[in-house]
């Protein structure tokens, strides 16, 4: 049941970003394919979706969706980049983490301390 929940999030995420690209949101395209890319891992059981790859994924939607709703009576994307650049960062971060034994420390070090609390850490 997972698995198809996984691949009804990537198919979304996909058409999003596709959708992005034909209308030119090109920072709504990115976002949508580094969760594209997520997913993908999920699907391949490379990558396991756990509360704290879930809350980024969440957040992401959400800056997706805050990007459409600054746009949508100009009809040009408007977006912070910094925020949308810093964002991206986070979501490679976890497909370049995609080994799933890697430390704590080391998860700390790729996603960054100033985006979670302590607590949100855990060993994977």
């Amino acid at each position: 049941k997972n698995k198809e929940l996984i691949l009804i999030l990537f198919r979304n995420a996909h058409s999003l970003k596709g959708a992005a690209r034909m209308i030119g949101f090109n920072s709504i395209q990115t976002l949508a394919h580094k969760m594209e890319d997520i997913l993908d891992l999920a699907q391949e059981n490379k990558l396991v979706l756990n509360t704290k790859i879930s809350d980024i994924l969440y957040k992401t939607v959400d800056m997706i969706s805050d990007i459409v709703k600054s746009s949508i009576n100009s009809g040009q994307e408007i977006a912070d980049v910094t925020l949308v650049n810093e964002q991206v960062n986070i979501l490679d971060n976890i497909t370049s983490a995609e080994d799933q034994n890697i430390s704590t420390t080391k998860v700390k070090e790729l996603v960054g301390t100033s985006y979670f609390s302590m607590s949100m850490y855990m060993e994977i």
